[in-house]
This record gives structure tokens, C-alpha cells and sequence, in this order.
């Protein structure tokens, strides 16, 4: 990361390499058994509480699916290191649609219950299986329906235990490691950002009017610090502070002393997100307020183990289905249970997300704020551009929409080495025949539209200090 090597014996580079290599970002999956429940487990099946006739068929399934999941890992209970309880608890069946007289299609509702013992504590959770199916025309035999559905429903309860109980208990080393942090550094006021789009730009914004206006009001003395990810060029880009990206030397110098609080031991334990994260907490122990933006998620990101006076939730869409869950409730969800006291939510695009935000917000007592304005943020007719945009972006897209409220674009140059060529920009506005220049002030009497990427406001509330 620098250009000369580090004289320390164990640098900074050595161990985002080694986490990198072992952890990019979150434990993967294929370490899932492993990383949750250490080396030997215990797996105790209860099925016949409810269903005594279908109890013999119902463990054999389960064991069939527990030694398929935890393989080698199985060990008798005094041997265990972790146990777990799978708890069946029932199931319901809801005819969909009918073809002379048969259920052609159904709802079929599994529910079992988890209970979970490790090093790293309990955790207990209730989960209830959905899908849908399609079947023959005929005088199905019912049992065979019911077989088939329990054995789906068991595979999938299964599943989405283990990919919590992995989140969760990633979630526990963060905040663990946290815990032996803490009481060595000081904490600012933090505001936390999850969603799925605008989560960058949005913490850049916030990071950096909130620092220009602090230093006016504070004679210079506010201090303001911004963690997000990915980087594009520069591992350094993830912690911006006081309008900067941090410098190697800060950058080696919290390493250090985050070393040796955890330790090298402790610290190789961790994924390359989490000590990212608590890297970022010591560059920004004396900073005024902090803006932490989730990496994946909310509810289980290592951005989520302090205490938080505000959170903010941006657009939320379907990502990440096989971490965070299959539908927009279940995404949403997992986003949103990382709130605490006061909430400020964008308009989404899914109604359920707002659904989704009242009822956990009522759950924790925080107080939910929408904030949308639509005449706040209606956009005029002649009004002045100021863009650029990455390459990956569709801006010949953007600007062929925006075109009948444009009044000219000003092209900002911006700093990224995935910014497209200026050229390009140049060629597709005289395609759309919009007039364009390049951006050098702002005139009183015309109204601007800063637009593009978080690279594009940052450049320009450059050239507005």
C-alpha cells in the first residue's frame, strides 16, 4: 500500500492480505459449519410432539439432511463443542387452485423451532418455511403431499437457520472484538446508513456538509469522519476524514494500536470487513460525529455493534438474496432491525419496506421520519446539470430523461479512474443536443442539479468551499 516497505514486522498489507485471502468482505459459506459451530456438534431432533404418526419418517429425513449439512462434525453430546435442538413444530396446507374437483397447486407452511449452544453463546429462533407448488390433477394421496412438502419445508428451515446462525455469529465476533476496543478509544456521535442504492453518496453528503458547517459554527474545530466500501483504487478510500482520504501513515498507525489491543491472534480471527471496520474506529476516536455506512445488510454488519444517534435508510431493493433473504420483507428486515432511537427513511420503491420500517420501528420505539419532500425536490424547467458519471453508468440513458428539464449540462471533472472519458460525455450530449461546457462557478440566478455519483458532489462541494 505504500511505496517504500513497512519496517514494522507485521504490517497493515500482511494482514488485509491474509484476511483477504481467508475472508474477502464475509466468512464464505463454504466455512459456514465451521465458523458457527467449531469443530464438533451435537444435533438433537424432536419430532413427534406434534405428528406422532409421521415421527419415524421425520427423523430419518432430518438425520439424512443434519449429516448432509454437518458431515464430519457430528460427535456424541459429552464430546460436543456445540449442540443444536431442531424442534419440529407442524406445518398447514392452503389449496391454491383447483382443476375438476383436484388441488392443482398449494401453500404449504413448515415451522421449526431452532435452539443453538456454542462458545460463542445461545441463540434461539422460530422459522417458518413458504413455498408454493404445483401437483398432478389426481387423488393425490394426502400423506405423499405431506411427505414431500415436510421433507422441502425441513431442507430449507435448515438452510436459512444455519445462514442466520453464520450472520449472527459473525455479528458476535465483531462485537466482541469491539468490547476489548472500546474502553481504549473514545466513541463520537455516529450515524448509521444501510440500504441498497445511494448508501455512498448519501454518507459522503452527510459526512461532508456536516464538516463544512461544524467548522463554521465551531471556529474550525470539527472534526468529521466517513467509513465505506468498497475502495475503487486505494484500500485508504474506505475512511475518509476531514475531507481527505486517510494517509498511509494514520492508516499504519491505527493498525498498530488495534494490534495490540486484539492481538495478532485475535485479530486473524476476524473477517476483512470487521477489521476494516475497527480500523476505522480508531482513525476516527476523536472525530465529533461519524458516518459508518453497512457494508452487507444491517442487523449482522460489523458497522452495527456501537450505539447510534441516527440511522438513515436509503432505497431498498432486492440484493444479496442468498444472504439476506429471498423477498423484499425479508431484505428489508434484515436492513432495518440495525435502527435505535431516531430514523430518517427515503422513499422507496417497494411499499413493503415502508410496512416493514413502522413495524420494527414501533418494536424498538424509534421514531420513523419519511423524508420525502416532493416539492421540496420537484425539478424545474432550465435547470443547469452540473454531471459526470462512471463508466459502468448508462449516462447517455440519464441524459437522454433529464434532456426536457435541462437548460445546458456542465460537465465537472471528477477524480476516479473509473470516470468516463470526458470525450464520451462530450459526444453523447451533442447526440441528445443539450449545450454543455465545463463547470467552473455557480451563478446567483440559475438553478443546479449536482448529479452523478458521490465522486460528482464531492468535486463539487470542492469548488464550493
Amino acid at each position: 500500500m505504500r511505496k517504500k516497505p513497512f519496517t514494522i514486522h507485521y504490517s497493515l498489507f500482511t494482514l488485509i492480505a491474509l484476511l483477504f485471502i481467508t475472508a474477502c468482505g464475509y466468512k464464505p459459506s463454504s466455512h459456514l459449519i465451521r465458523n458457527v459451530f467449531s469443530d464438533s456438534v451435537y444435533v438433537e431432533v424432536v419430532v413427534d410432539r406434534v405428528e406422532p404418526e409421521n415421527a419415524p419418517y421425520l427423523k430419518d429425513e432430518m438425520n439424512r439432511l443434519v449429516y448432509t449439512r454437518f458431515k464430519g462434525h457430528i460427535v456424541p453430546k459429552e464430546q460436543a463443542e456445540s449442540q443444536i435442538r431442531i424442534d419440529y413444530r407442524g406445518s398447514t396446507y392452503t389449496p391454491l387452485t383447483y382443476e375438476n374437483g383436484y388441488v392443482i397447486r398449494y401453500r404449504a407452511n413448515i415451522r421449526v423451532k431452532f435452539d443453538m449452544i456454542t462458545k460463542q453463546g445461545k441463540l434461539s429462533k422460530m422459522i417458518v418455511s413458504v413455498f408454493e407448488s404445483d401437483i398432478e390433477a389426481s387423488s393425490l394421496n394426502s400423506s405423499a403431499l405431506r411427505t414431500e412438502a415436510i421433507r422441502r419445508g425441513l431442507e430449507k428451515s435448515l438452510d436459512e437457520f444455519l445462514a442466520y446462525a453464520s450472520a449472527k455469529g459473525m455479528l458476535m465476533e465483531s462485537e466482541q472484538a469491539y468490547a476489548m476496543l472500546k474502553p481504549h478509544i473514545k466513541r463520537p456521535r455516529t450515524i448509521h446508513i444501510v440500504g441498497t442504492n445511494g448508501k455512498g453518496s448519501t454518507g459522503r453528503m452527510i459526512a461532508y456538509l456536516a464538516w463544512r458547517q461544524g467548522m463554521e459554527d465551531g471556529d474550525g474545530k470539527f472534526s468529521v469522519g466517513h467509513y465505506t466500501s468498497p475502495h475503487i483504487s486505494r484500500f485508504n478510500e474506505r475512511i475518509w476524514l476531514n475531507g481527505e482520504d486517510i494517509s498511509d501513515e494514520v492508516l499504519e498507525a491505527a493498525h498498530q494500536k488495534l494490534l495490540g489491543i486484539l492481538g495478532k491472534e485475535r485479530s486473524e480471527t476476524l473477517s476483512y470487513f470487521e477489521y476494516t471496520t475497527l480500523l476505522a474506529f480508531v482513525v476516527f476516536e476523536n472525530c465529533d460525529l461519524i458516518v459508518l455506512e453497512a457494508g452487507l445488510g444491517g442487523e449482522f454488519d460489523a458497522t452495527n455493534v456501537c450505539d447510534k444517534e441516527l440511522s438513515v435508510i436509503t432505497p431498498i431493493g432486492i440484493d444479496h438474496q442468498d444472504f439476506l433473504g429471498e423477498s423484499i420483507e425479508e431484505i428489508a428486515a434484515t436492513k432495518i432491525r440495525s435502527i435505535q432511537k431516531k430514523v430518517l427513511i427515503a422513499p422507496q420503491l417497494y411499499t413493503e419496506v415502508l410496512k416493514v420500517a413502522e413495524e420494527i420501528a414501533a418494536d424498538v420505539e424509534a421514531t420513523l421520519v419519511l423524508t420525502h419532500h416532493r416539492e421540496g425536490i420537484a425539478m424545474e424547467t432550465d435547470t443547469v446539470l452540473i454531471y459526470n458519471s462512471l463508466d459502468d453508468k448508462d449516462y447517455e440513458e440519464v441524459l437522454r430523461i433529464l434532456k426536457p428539464k435541462l437548460k445546458r449540462v456542465e460537465i465537472i471533472k471528477i477524480d476516479s479512474q473509473r470516470a468516463t472519458i470526458l470525450e464520451d460525455i462530450e459526444k453523447a450530449l451533442m447526440q441528445v443536443d443539450i449545450p454543455f461546457s465545463y463547470f467552473e462557478k455557480t451563478e446567483a440566478d440559475e438553478t443546479y442539479l449536482v448529479f452523478g455519483s458521490f465522486y460528482v458532489i464531492e468535486a463539487f462541494l470542492k469548488c464550493m468551499r
